[in-house]
């Protein structure tokens, strides 16, 4: 269902015209990309890390200008996120 909404003309049409909210899209690209196997594009996907201490994100696409990818749809940094995710999610990481 999201790769046919998400391939769809309309949901393409309103992000033209500013009627699609850019941090759902961004979530829903890296869902889809992730879901097919492919490199995310946002980041906005994390998973915790070896030791357990953080997370971190699923492999990415191009991360030198990741952080200007995620800026232009309205998402604060990678590492911003990485804190967020810690922050709010401690309970599932080792000390």
């Amino acid at each position: 269902f999201r790769r046919v909404l998400f391939r769809s003309n309309e949901i393409q049409n309103n992000i033209a015209t500013n009627n699609v909210d850019l941090v759902q899209f961004a979530l829903l690209t890296d869902r889809v990309k992730m879901n097919q196997g492919q490199l995310q594009v946002y980041g906005t996907q994390m998973e915790i890390n070896e030791e357990g201490t953080s997370f971190v994100p699923i492999p990415c696409i191009d991360k030198v200008n990741l952080n200007n990818r995620r800026k232009l749809v309205g998402l604060n940094s990678i590492e911003e996120g990485i804190k967020e995710m810690n922050l709010n999610y401690r309970h599932l990481l080792t000390k």
